[in-house]
């Protein structure tokens, strides 16, 4: 069963200005980006990611404090990592750094409609298949790419 929510747009605006206060501060810090990505495309990604961690907040039906300097120990919302994707097919992204034991969940839309697409412990995803290496050419940064199809169902009741 596929599980959308939809934001109003007064939950777009407060996302969107969560994701643009966190990539202010992380500049203001000088801290480096991401595994290695751009500082245009930082811009929306922070912006996307902080809407998608509201959505599956709401999906949840749980508070998000809408943090701007998350706290990396706790995960985005409830326990939980939240990663997310406006491509349909889109992979759950990982990296080594991510704890093994935590759970992330994928978040698959854009703007206010979003896919809960699964939920996957960091290390059951970090292995050998899912590896891939950089490649500028397609914009792609080394990282584990889970397929959707890999991913558990997300439980309401769970979060």
């Amino acid at each position: 069963m596929t599980e959308w929510v939809r934001l109003t747009w007064t939950e777009v605006a407060r996302g969107a200005w969560t994701g643009v206060y966190r990539h202010i501060k992380a500049r203001q810090r000088r801290r480096e980006q991401t595994y290695g990505m751009s500082t245009l495309n930082q811009w929306g990604m922070d912006i996307e990611a902080a809407i998608a961690e509201l959505a599956f907040a709401k999906w949840c039906g749980v508070y998000w404090p809408g943090a701007t300097d998350p706290d990396s120990d706790v995960g985005d919302v409830a326990g939980y990592g939240v990663r997310s994707t406006s491509r349909d097919d889109g992979c759950l992204l990982l990296h080594d750094a991510d704890p093994d034991a935590r759970r992330f969940v994928l978040m698959v839309g854009d703007t206010r409609d979003w896919r809960v697409a699964g939920v996957l412990e960091a290390g059951q995803g970090k292995c050998a298949q899912h590896w891939r290496a950089d490649d500028p050419s397609r914009n792609v940064r080394a990282a584990y790419f889970v397929p959707q199809g890999a991913l558990e169902p997300c439980e309401r009741s769970a979060a």
